[in-house]
């Protein structure tokens, strides 16, 4: 059957993506050896790194991968789970909401062992196969009852599960306060979350329900030691939408679609809903299954999703695992150069090593940051209890959330409608609920705790860079003179991420991972707001139970009355500083690491001023100096071990296997100096084979400079904009620790600007006078671009007509970001095509963007009169002297002259003056992108109808 074959790729990707993990547990190995073989790394370091490469190594080898499963009430998660498993397994339309949790797992043969509750003190029930139809009354059971179980394992010979895959149903969301934590103890160990939405319901997004597991999940992105779960390792399935195609047209299927992805996208901004989200009727599906035994397309789309689901945690971890030895390689690397370097040291510079160091110690004491955040988290959690009490206090929410009708009330159950225990339980959830739709509602319109927590966020970044530029300063006084080695990464709050150099990775290490959450994005956006549960032991004290059964709606209001006086009297303050634990927690982790940092420095003082011994100094000098070599070259080795192993190595990830790229060398699409492009296809997971650019260099980078290419390769990875070339990856082939070659996959564009402007005169605005809107039009077009990469602390440095390209959709694409770096570590160096580069860059100067405003200037020339600037300039004679005329004579493109053929068009005042002041000399007087987009638009509004 097809579902087999399904099954079988899941299986043979688990497979595979374990198989990556040996390579780092063989440098584990030859570090421990190392470690054990040589005195020149202290203990403490020592068992700091074994320590930490067994817990990797245990966690990396465990096998059991967990799929956990939510969703509401009458969603259809049993129906689904039995249709993934083509085994009816779990029963369908239960009646009585559960908290019974079900795992599915691999057995020989089936049973079912049922847990009761620990209070009951009841040893396990073993239920066998014939016995299976007794699985729905103990999943029924209410916790009351003396036989309710907590959890049922279930055991089943079936191919998928054998491969290690553990199906957990947990209870319907919504249904208790005690959910969230029943499915929390399952969702640090899960390597894919199916969250199956009742289509029919509204959407199927009730703001209560699917915000309860999110919110949780949402904090394993921001644990210290990542789990493994990113925004990707979700699926939503849409159930029952054979019933929605029923019941509307395709314009209210639309909407509803667009509805649930933009109410999903508030909360995982990451979403790809093409992957992510599925349509699909499970009922339909379970019949195809049934009558013809062949998937039907949605249940394929299913087992494809988690196919590509299940190996990203493993991918995910195997990555962390990954960072974390480079990491440590570095630092057991300095540790060993520092000793060298103190040894070479007399003792006059052992003294001023040491006194230089305990200023830059005094400095990293002082705890700056930590008291910052301190200090606004407690102001904000001040602010917050004012507004959240002024919002409660006012007259509006008293008497709304007072306020019952017979509409309001809970349902109970025929059954317990005398039961006051039972009815108490229910007026106490109703309030629950209220309460929590009243607080979600309040932040969604004001969004007062999201602002705070963007603000904090922003200070943990300053915070964590503060951090780093004080070991890295510390750092260069132990261990090397390179301001360039140890230059701190100058990024702000809001801007692309430095990616993660072997210093930046050892940072992580040194400070024990506590800002691991700085640099990788959760892709999970803030803002649920949960109930208090506390108030309604009042119950008893204020109703009688008369009352409770004949006088719902009073007793509501009553209720309602004194829950809202308890929580604005007694509640709010604590309430409010629960919402910052997470903060609270890491601001406290910080401090620890902190403190350590300050220990270990402090000892690292006295040892630069200890005893002096040539002798001692002379031995520690010839053996320190191969272990440094060695642990050097095996961070290196290991790059390229991990690159030929698939693991990626750099974040974000930007590498591409090679068997998911194809490119036809005889569709070659252009060449430069760099390289050659050619047509190519292209697969990503999850998506369907695109064309694309594929551009193979003519030289591969050196074995030392791999490094560097990616970073800057994960770099141009981040600089996703609508006008900016798509840059897929970079697809690597390593043997024997060498890079054989490499491969860049860009978005495939049409034609560069230069060519459709140049070839044709009826795009030339010099030649017709039609041709303005889209030449202005392409303009705003760049500098939307340039304004973006401008924005996040990135210079271009090749910016040219042939560097502009068209999409198949007629948009302006900004390519040739292969030399852009960042601005604040720009220096002299000659970059770019020599015609469009600034004077400053002549002389050898320090730049920053304002050199692509030049170029910008000449592309501005160039698209209004259809020629390259500087077309005059035949003989390499003419060239020198153009070199000095730009820097000394201030020589720039004149006006052609018309060949009489056509009437020539002259630009408008404001294009020429934006135009010439793009290309001054001083680039203080040069607009930025940003300036330049504003007189755009409008000159567009002047001069195009």
């Amino acid at each position: 059957m097809e579902s087999v074959t399904g099954y079988l790729r899941i299986l043979n990707d688990l497979k595979q993506t374990r198989d990556r993990q040996h390579i780092l547990e063989e440098y584990y190995l030859k570090v421990k050896d190392i470690l054990q073989e040589t005195r020149a790394i202290s203990r403490q370091e020592k068992d700091d790194f074994l320590t930490g490469a067994v817990e990797c190594i245990e966690d990396l080898k465990n096998q059991r991968y967990t799929v956990l499963i939510a969703g509401e009430t009458s969603a259809g998660k049993s129906s689904l789970i039995n249709l993934l498993l083509n085994d009816h397994v779990l029963p369908t339309c239960i009646t009585q909401n559960t908290l019974t949790i079900c795992e599915i797992s691999y057995g020989v043969k089936k049973k079912a062992v049922v847990h009761f509750s620990k209070q009951t003190g009841k040893p396990p029930k073993i239920l066998k196969e014939s016995e299976f139809d007794k699985i729905k009354e103990y999943i029924e059971k209410p916790t009351e009852d003396e036989h309710w179980c907590e959890r049922i394992e279930i055991k089943i010979p079936n191919l998928l599960l054998k491969g290690g895959v553990v199906i957990v149903d947990s209870p319907a969301i919504g249904d208790s306060e005690h959910v969230s934590q029943i499915v929390l103890k399952y969702l640090p160990q899960a390597y894919a979350f199916i969250y199956v939405i009742n289509s029919t319901n509204a959407g199927g997004l009730q703001e209560d329900r699917l915000l309860r597991i999110v919110g949780e999940w949402s904090k394993l992105y921001k644990e210290e030691k990542r789990c493994g779960i990113t925004a990707e390792s979700a699926l939503f399935v849409c159930n029952k939408w054979d019933e929605v195609e029923r019941q509307s047209n395709q314009a209210e299927r639309d909407d509803l679609q667009k509805h649930i992805i933009d109410k999903l996208r508030k909360k995982i901004p990451e979403l790809d809903e093409k992957s992510q989200l599925i349509k699909m009727s499970v009922f339909t599906a379970a019949q195809v299954q049934d009558k013809f035994n062949v998937m039907s397309d949605d249940l394929n789309s299913l087992i494809d999703g988690l196919q590509r689901l299940l190996p990203l945690s493993i991918e995910r971890k195997t990555e962390y695992f990954y960072y974390w030895i480079t990491g440590q390689l570095c630092n057991l690397s300095d540790q060993v150069k520092g000793e060298m370097r103190n040894a070479k040291r007399n003792g006059e510079e052992r003294r001023k090593a040491r006194e230089e160091l305990e200023v830059k110690l005094d400095k990293l004491k002082q705890g700056i940051p930590i008291r910052e955040i301190e200090d606004a988290i407690s102001n904000h959690v001040k602010h917050l209890c004012g507004k959240m009490t002024s919002y409660l206090q006012s007259e509006d929410v008293r008497s709304r959330f007072c306020t019952w009708s017979a509409g309001d009330l809970p349902q109970i159950d025929d059954r317990h409608k005398t039961n006051v225990t039972k009815i108490k339980q229910t007026y106490s959830r109703c309030i629950e609920e209220r309460f929590q739709t009243f607080l979600q509602n309040w932040e969604n319109r004001e969004k007062h705790f999201t602002k705070v927590y963007d603000d904090l966020d922003e200070r943990f970044h300053r915070g964590f860079f503060d951090f780093e530029k004080d070991i890295r300063a510390i750092d260069r006084v132990l261990i090397g003179d390179s301001e360039d080695e140890f230059k701190s990464f100058e990024i702000r709050p809001g801007r692309l991420f430095s990616p993660l150099d072997t210093r930046m990775k050892k940072i992580l290490v040194v400070t024990g991972a506590i800002f691991m959450p700085v640099l990788f994005s959760v892709g999970l956006a803030a803002g649920f707001l949960s109930a208090p549960v506390f108030a309604f032991m009042v119950i008893e004290k204020h109703l009688k139970e008369r009352q409770l059964i004949n006088d719902s709606c009073q007793a509501l209001t009553e209720l309602s009355k004194e829950f809202l006086e308890a929580f604005i009297n007694n509640e709010v303050l604590a309430h409010v500083w629960d919402k910052f634990s997470e903060q609270t927690d890491r601001i406290a982790s910080i401090k620890r690491c902190h403190q350590q940092l300050i220990t270990k420095y402090e000892q690292k003082c006295k040892d630069l001023t200890g005893s002096e011994d040539e002798s001692r100094d002379k031995e520690i000098v010839e053996k320190n100096g191969p272990l440094h070599a060695k642990l050097q070259e095996m961070n290196e080795t290991l790059m390229f071990d991990a690159i030929q192993n698939g693991i990626q190595v750099m974040y974000p990830s930007c590498q591409i296997d090679a068997r998911i790229l194809r490119c036809n060398e005889t569709e070659f699409l252009g060449g430069g100096s760099y390289g050659e492009v050619f047509k190519g296809r292209f697969t990503p997971p999850g998506h369907a084979r695109k064309d694309v650019a594929v551009k193979k260099p003519r030289e591969v980078p050196h074995p030392s400079n791999v490094a560097a290419f990616l970073q800057e390769a994960a770099m141009l990875k981040q600089l996703e904009h609508k006008h900016i070339v798509t840059f897929y990856g970079v697809a690597m082939d390593v043997r024997d620790h060498k890079l054989l070659s490499l491969s860049l996959v860009f978005e495939l564009c049409t034609d560069s600007l230069k060519n459709h402007i140049f070839k044709d005169d009826s795009c030339i605005p010099w030649k017709t006078a039609n041709a303005a809107a889209d030449t202005i039009q392409w303009t705003k077009q760049i500098l939307d671009a340039l304004e973006f990469i401008h924005g996040n602390g990135i210079v271009h440095r090749n910016l040219k007509l042939d560097n502009i390209l068209i999409s198949k959709h007629k948009h302006i694409k900004v390519a040739g970001l292969g030399l852009a770096n960042f601005k604040n570590r720009m220096t002299g160096t000659m970059c770019g095509t020599t015609l469009y580069v600034a004077p400053e860059v002549h002389e050898d100067k320090p730049y920053d963007t304002k050199v692509d405003m030049y170029s910008f200037g000449l592309m501005m020339w160039e698209m209004w009169f259809g020629e390259r600037v500087f077309s005059e300039l035949k003989s390499p004679v003419a060239q020198k002297e153009f070199f000095r005329g730009i820097k000394d004579e201030n020589y720039r493109p004149q006006t052609p002259r018309s060949d009489g053929r056509f009437v020539p068009n002259p630009p408008p005042a404001q294009w020429t003056e934006l135009m010439t002041s793009c290309w001054h000399t001083e680039p203080c007087l040069r607009r930025t992108a940003t300036e330049c987009k504003t007189i755009i638009k409008e000159i567009k509004h002047q001069h195009v109808k």
